[in-house]
């Protein structure tokens, strides 16, 4: 191995497993989501087919139930600690849709109807003006709960904000898709980057929502020069995304299968180029073995979670990382 960079692997290594929830978290936030929308069926499940015949979802069997998706860092594998809520996404009858002009005052007479029903069970709490539900689960998960409505395929509506449109789009299986097609490409980098930005965001309050982060790491990984480099090259990944991420004001992205318009906007563009400076100098001492002085730079980045200590990162997530020699070769 090169002298230099000797502690990248580690830092790396150790940040990424501080990142990600235990295995104990993880099964209480699906459980959560799962004992809401039990209890949500009892009052909203269409009736049954006959016997002997299936219902089915876009023309496929459908799995029973089939009314409710996780989503977010849960649904994606990119949550990161403390990670004490879970958003889900509930599928309502079809015959319970509005019509378009109506959608805004029955969306928000149906919430209040859902909210009555968990409220026998659970603590709720309405977000007027969101469309969601905060939902306390038995084990202390809040779940985001979002009603909606299934459209052609995998697309799902549920209802826009007050000041936009009656409904938008979301296609949770084609924004899975594409992230896996970028972990496929890049040896699980996309993953992982988004769990290090979601630090990053929470540490400095970054006005880029958890979609926003995911559609950007996922287009850049995909076009990043070093995308099945080892640990070893995530200094420079960091470096190099926030380099990007400052070109990419004020665009508008495409959300996967939906094509809805997300727009990016620039009040997290300050930030932004402040740690692609922060980043290009712990890269400098990362090169030149400056362990301490790398951390602390690193943490003025990533908050606390950035540090020396042993992670956890399993061995499914360093299986997908190639290992390469040293890049003593490579000018970064």
């Amino acid at each position: 191995m090169a002298t230099e960079w000797r502690h990248v692997t580690g830092h790396f290594h150790a940040f990424i497993g501080n990142l990600q929830p235990t295995p104990l978290e993880r099964r209480r936030a699906h459980a959560a989501a799962t004992e809401v929308a039990d209890c949500l069926r009892r009052q909203f499940a269409p009736p049954r087919p006959p016997r002997g015949r299936h219902l089915t979802v876009s023309g496929r069997p459908a799995r029973a139930p089939d009314d409710h998706v996780v989503t977010g860092g849960y649904g994606k594998g990119t949550a990161v600690r403390p990670a004490r809520s879970v958003d889900m996404l509930y599928i309502l009858p079809a015959e319970l849709r509005p019509p378009t002009a109506m959608a805004r005052p029955m969306i928000a007479s149906m919430a209040g109807e859902m909210s009555a029903v968990l409220a026998s069970t659970f603590a709720t709490r309405e977000q007027p003006g969101e469309g969601w539900l905060s939902v306390r689960s038995f084990s202390d998960v809040e779940v985001r709960l979002t009603p909606c409505f299934r459209t052609a395929g995998d697309a799902l509506m549920v209802a826009a904000p007050q000041e936009s449109g009656a409904w938008l789009s979301t296609d949770p299986a084609a924004e899975t898709a594409r992230l896996h097609q970028a972990d496929l490409a890049s040896g699980g980098k996309a993953t992982h980057l988004i769990m290090m930005l979601k630090a990053w965001r929470r540490t400095h309050d970054v006005a880029l929502t958890s979609l926003a982060i995911e559609l950007l790491v996922t287009e850049f990984v995909l076009a990043w020069i070093y995308p099945r480099r080892s640990l070893l090259f995530y200094d420079w990944m960091v470096r190099d995304f926030f380099f990007w991420l400052v070109h990419q004001a004020r665009r508008e992205l495409l959300t996967p299968g939906a094509l809805e318009r997300l727009h990016l906007g620039d009040a997290w563009l300050e930030a932004a180029a402040r740690d692609y400076g922060r980043a290009r100098r712990a890269c400098a001492m990362e090169h030149d073995n400056r362990e301490e002085e790398a951390t602390r730079e690193w943490r003025r980045i990533f908050g606390p979670e950035f540090s020396v200590a042993a992670g956890r990162l399993p061995a499914a997530r360093q299986g997908g990382l190639t290992a390469l020699p040293g890049r003593a070769a490579i000018d970064g």
